[in-house]
């Protein structure tokens, strides 16, 4: 096996073979002819060679002094040369790696590759350039070699040069200041007289934190280009060292103080700061409902940014101010930043004068109190390059240069028996109920009630941070049952508190009196439904449209995940409110009964074919819905609905395996029409179809006798009614008991009738399960070849023909 060939020639010379040292050559023109052959990558004649190492000898004597060296390297490199009469070069079928070639393809990137790439491929150039091109290596008497080593130095130094450039840059723009300081420096070492290096360091030093090291490497590139050129700075590179100077002497930010720790959100804080740390994010929205904490993220996002943003971060809250006018913002932003507007001149003029020579990142806390003022925030945005806005908002601004970050409640444990440590929901919950109760503990009693909690208000820290105020006063599940009473439950007395924030309720009327009437008509509406919907089922019950739902949607009444929309637990309780106050809830909720009827009617036959995972997974998506309709439909003994909603739910409980839910919903709706199926033929239908199905979710829970008792009454109905398919489907359950109680006979009996009936009917499906049952029979029976049959499909003839004679007998 041929070895590998290595041939550095960054920082010096280094040839090995399967990473071995190769002898030592006769002389420097041996390696020097190596390393010429490599660069080249292309077959040399011989005469120019011989030129290049020997030109200062006669021809001959430099022929033969070729031969000799091109011995020397054959022998310890013979399977990696091609050499002929005329021409040597490398063998490109052997296996060589040279470092030049690697950094060269390594700054081949495309002009499209995305920055976190490009900045990798750079990193992988640069560590392959160890020092200047063969960095200390020398032939005697070869000028012409020379002269090619020496212009190789130079491309690779400018090669060099510009990738760490550019990659300083990029490790800038993404924020990755520490990384920008590594490849500035390592620039400068190779040219200290680059002044764009000295300002990327002097920039990336600003951002750290390290402003007076900044200032100094300001005075460092003035003297190297004093001395050198005779030259003072560009006035570029000045203005950079005045605002670094002028921001060591301003104050940094004015950021409220913390009263309390802060809780979770990790992820939320290291994903904010990346694109607040990218500059091509100028204006970045944290969106969420109210009561989301997202004041307090802004807050602590803005904290661990303040370095990276020469004049600081500067938070601007609407307290104290009057919303509404043109010039609100304009003066509140002045104010957070200390500056006096003067004259009559225009303020907004002003300020964006005093800003746009500045870098810094602006908190602006619920700008929606100033949507007047908007369009200053988009000049401000066109005219100070430098000036970043960080908004917490219950709406977004629809501004252009607007990125929105959604923000939800703390993660919750799934359960009331989950581990709560990983849980930032529960963790803040014991962390505000100990600064009310001291020795608080989350005890095992209070463990489920507290998880209650967190659920009941989603994960909302103000909900969370409310109700851990009573821990005093309550146990955890005395505040659980009080917040799933009522809304008004969750308020606080405290005077710190803003008004607004100071109940849930308090939230929500704050958002609700911003709402359009269309808009608060439809929000009340939505209350209907229970869990995640479609927008098909909104437009159907609620009489939604696009238009209104993305409206809600951006105000943070709403979320849409995916094709399907949902509204947050306590949103939708007060919308219950508003809906409930309307007098329409009754109509609305027939309407969405209704609904969702039609939507497992219509996934019914999808169920037994094909489509089966796709149905499975429409209901799922809103099985919180289908549930609450068939409790509706069951409250009201709507024995049409009930029965057309009847398949498609059964199949779906017992595909999931959901038998004691499945078993409960049906009992109910029998137990309600149990009173009225003497009278209608229809109702007394639609009641032995249900006993029918409650019987075999009861075998499916082993309750064997019950299941009997059930379905012997439903067939005793069926009897005096024209339900072909329905007498089936209880006799083949009847077989299926007997069969697994062992009553082989009584089995047969009636899954033969009921594979009579799902053949006269054409059912194939019922067919199917009739003799997967059938050959359940034969497998006992220990009749394994035709227990095969039945279950491959085979010996349909004779299984036909025996159901024919059970129909016939029956």
């Amino acid at each position: 096996m041929t070895p590998l060939l290595e041939i550095r020639l960054f920082g010096g010379l280094r040839i090995s073979l399967d990473h071995a040292a190769v002898p030592a050559f006769m002389s420097a023109k041996v390696p020097a002819l190596l390393a010429y052959l490599a660069v080249t990558g292309r077959p040399q004649r011989r005469d120019d060679l011989a030129a290049l190492l020997w030109g200062e000898l006669p021809d001959a004597d430099a022929r033969n002094n070729l031969r000799q060296a091109l011995a020397n390297l054959r022998r310890s490199l013979d399977a990696h040369l091609l050499i002929t009469r005329d021409d040597v070069a490398l063998n490109p079928a052997a296996p060589c790696t040279l470092d030049v070639s690697a950094f060269e393809q390594a700054l081949r990137s495309e002009h499209d590759l995305a920055p976190e790439l490009h900045a990798a491929r750079l990193g992988d150039a640069m560590a392959l350039y160890a020092g200047d091109f063969l960095a200390g290596f020398f032939v005697r008497d070869a000028p012409a070699f020379e002269e090619w080593m020496l212009s190789q130095r130079a491309r690779y130094r400018e090669l060099a040069l510009h990738a760490l450039h550019t990659l300083t840059q990029l490790h800038l723009d993404r924020g990755h200041y520490d990384r920008a300081i590594d490849a500035a420096t390592r620039l400068l070492a190779l040219d200290e007289w680059r002044e764009e290096a000295h300002c990327q360091l002097m920039l990336a030093l600003a951002r750290t934190g390290q402003r007076s090291a900044a200032l100094a490497q300001y005075q460092r590139c003035r003297r190297l280009l004093s001395e050198e050129f005779g030259v003072e700075p560009a006035a570029a590179t000045t203005a950079l060292y005045n605002r670094v100077k002028a921001a060591l002497a301003e104050p940094r930010h004015n950021l409220p103080a913390a009263l309390t720790g802060f809780v979770g959100r990790e992820q939320e804080i290291a994903t904010l700061r990346h694109l607040l740390a990218g500059r091509e994010t100028r204006l970045l929205t944290i969106q969420g409902p109210g009561g989301a904490g997202k004041t307090r993220l802004a807050v602590e996002v803005a904290r661990a940014c303040e370095p990276g943003f020469l004049n600081g971060v500067w938070f601007v809250a609407p307290a104290g101010m009057s919303p509404g006018g043109a010039g609100a913002l304009v003066q509140a932003v002045a104010d957070a930043l200390g500056w006096p507007l003067a004259g009559r001149d225009d303020p907004g003029a002003q300020l964006l004068a005093h800003l746009s020579a500045r870098e810094l990142l602006l908190v602006l806390d619920s700008p929606e109190e100033w949507l007047d003022g908007v369009d200053w925030l988009c000049e401000l945005l066109a005219q100070a390059p430098d000036v970043t806005v960080l908004a917490t908002a219950r709406q977004r601004l629809d501004l252009q240069a607007e990125r929105v970050f959604m923000l939800e409640g703390l993660p919750i444990p799934p359960s009331d028996h989950a581990a709560t440590g990983a849980y930032a929901a529960v963790e803040l919950f014991v962390r505000r109920a100990r600064r009310v109760q001291a020795d608080f503990a989350l005890t095992p009693a209070e463990h489920a009630a507290v998880i209650r909690i967190c659920r009941a208000v989603q994960g909302l820290p103000l909900g969370i941070e409310l109700a851990a105020a009573w821990v005093h006063q309550l146990t955890a599940a005395e505040i659980a049952a009080e917040i799933e009473r009522s809304l008004d439950f969750l308020t606080t007395n405290r005077r710190d508190v803003a008004p607004r924030q100071r109940s849930l309720r308090a939230v929500f009327d704050w958002s609700w009196g911003r709402l359009a009437p269309d808009e608060q008509a439809l929000f009340a509406r939505l209350a209907v439904f229970h869990g995640p919907f479609s927008r098909e089922a909104a437009e159907s019950v609620a009489g939604a449209s696009p238009r209104l739902l993305s409206a809600l949607a951006d105000k943070s009444l709403l979320w849409r995940r995916g094709t399907t929309y949902q509204l947050h637990e306590v949103a939708r309780r007060y919308a219950q409110e508003q809906l409930a106050r309307t007098g329409a809830a009754g109509e609305i909720e027939i309407a969405h009964a209704r609904y969702y009827v039609k939507f497992l009617a219509h996934r019914e036959a999808s169920l037994k074919g094909r489509g089966q995972q796709a149905a499975l997974a429409d209901i799922e998506a809103e099985i919180g819905d289908v549930r609450a309709a068939w409790r509706r439909l069951t409250e009201q003994r709507d024995e049409t609905a009930l029965g057309a909603a009847t398949g498609g739910l059964y199949h779906f409980h017992l595909l999931r395996s959901r038998f004691r839910e499945g078993l409960d919903a049906f009992r109910a709706a029998r137990l309600a029409l149990a009173e009225t199926r003497a009278a209608d033929p229809a109702t007394r239908l639609v009641h032995a179809r249900l006993l029918a199905r409650e019987a075999r979710f009861c075998s499916s829970l082993a309750r064997y006798e019950e299941a009997q008792g059930l379905l012997s009454a439903s067939r005793e109905a069926l009897t005096a009614l024209d339900a072909p398919s329905e007498l089936a489907f209880v006799l083949g359950h009847i077989g299926g008991i007997a069969r697994l109680q062992g009553e082989l006979d009584t089995a047969a009996e009636h899954l033969w009738a009921c594979l009579a009936l799902r053949r006269q009917l054409g059912d194939g499906w019922g067919q199917a399960i009739a003799l997967l049952e059938l050959a359940g029979v034969a497998f006992m029976r220990g009749d394994y070849e035709t227990a095969q049959q039945r279950c491959e499909g085979r010996g349909w003839l004779q299984a036909t023909a025996t159901a024919t004679a059970w129909n016939k007998h029956c």
